[in-house]
């Protein structure tokens, strides 16, 4: 059984992590504290919809996309949205745990949001509910 690991940095971000050098992958996922059960009547679905928004980042020069990013290094990626957390994770080989963690902070600390890309996404979401019907009104 895997040993875990729990630090708290200076800043209060909690960090987990566990060892599995019998792994060739590494996993960088952040969770953050928001989900639909926090919100209102009013404001419901917009966690979902950030978690949207965030994968829509602008070319940061030559490094490109965060999708280019993550294609460079053999990365996969995605977003989940719960009533309790919105998750990001890169998952790439181990010898790329530097570059997913660069990954995965870029994405939370350096969004960009456009008019463009509000419409795309608000479009996205409210498609995902129409071909999922299961969805809670208040996930997407």
């Amino acid at each position: 059984m895997p040993e875990y690991l729990c630090t708290t940095l200076d800043n209060g971000l909690r960090v987990i992590s566990v060892s599995m050098p019998h792994h060739h992958s590494a996993e960088v996922m952040i969770y953050i504290g928001v989900g639909s059960r926090y919100e209102t009547a009013h404001k419901a679905g917009v966690s979902h919809f950030l978690e949207h928004m965030l994968f829509r980042k602008a070319d940061r020069g030559p490094e490109g996309t965060f999708a280019g990013r993550a294609s460079a290094i053999d990365a996969s990626w995605n977003g989940v949205t719960s009533d309790e957390a919105v998750r990001y994770y890169v998952l790439a080989p181990s010898k790329h745990l530097v570059k997913s963690i660069d990954l995965v902070s870029d994405l939370v600390r350096q969004a960009i949001f456009t008019d463009d890309g509000l419409d795309i996404e608000r479009r996205v979401v409210r498609g995902e509910l129409e071909r999922q019907p299961g969805l809670h009104r208040n996930d997407v």
